[in-house]
């Protein structure tokens, strides 16, 4: 994911049909740190993970 706006983003929301179990972002050095999310609803799913501008956040969806 790329923020391309002019603000930082508080949380990120995804549309999945599916929940994960768990969902991890890629840090710098190349490890993985899990990350909080919740259910929106049937289809959307709430990342409390800040998305900085320009700057990228991967993410791993484990189902």
């Amino acid at each position: 994911v790329i923020n391309l706006n002019l603000d930082e983003l508080d949380e990120l929301i995804v549309h999945l049909t599916r929940t994960p179990a768990y969902v991890e972002k890629l840090l710098p050095d190349g490890s993985w740190k899990e990350v909080p999310f919740a259910r929106k609803n049937a289809l959307q799913l709430t990342i409390s993970e800040p998305v900085k501008i320009c700057d990228p956040l991967i993410l791993r969806f484990t189902f």
